[in-house]
């Protein structure tokens, strides 16, 4: 009988921690959340042209509708701005991306967007990176 209840308990632990895990997707894409990229390489910048300008296409690949509530830039030199906050079910948004590295010393670079969706506990992470350089 001990067995069994152990045996019982363990089961009803690993089903809760994996429904648990599945509810707290973090960073990324969710389900019906599709990003082009959730990771940006803008390879090489150098200091005497460290502007930078790019798109990300977001789609709404689920039945619902999708409010963006907030977007957030975790430094002053990145400006992150979507074409809606709301993303009808099967629709597009477009995330323009305006990055200016031109008072920073060389060094590698990395800077992140979070995209914070209704009823979503985390944001949803873009990472942007680089190395940025003097030109020889």
């Amino acid at each position: 009988m001990k067995k069994t209840s152990f045996l019982l308990l363990i089961l009803a632990v690993q089903v809760c921690l994996s429904c648990s895990a599945s509810n707290n997707k973090k960073g990324s894409q969710t389900d019906d959340f599709k990003i082009e990229k959730t990771v940006c390489d803008l390879g090489t910048v150098y200091t005497d042209s460290a502007k930078r300008s790019f798109v990300l296409n977001i789609e709404n690949t689920g039945d619902t509708v999708i409010i963006v509530r907030n977007i957030r830039t975790d430094c002053s030199c990145t400006k992150a701005e979507m074409s809606g906050k709301v993303i009808r079910p099967h629709g597009k948004a477009y995330l323009n991306v305006n990055i200016d590295l031109g008072e920073f010393v060389p060094s590698p670079i990395t800077k992140k967007i979070g995209i914070y969706i209704m009823n979503r506990k985390e944001p949803v992470i873009i990472d942007i990176k680089g190395l940025l350089q003097h030109r020889r």
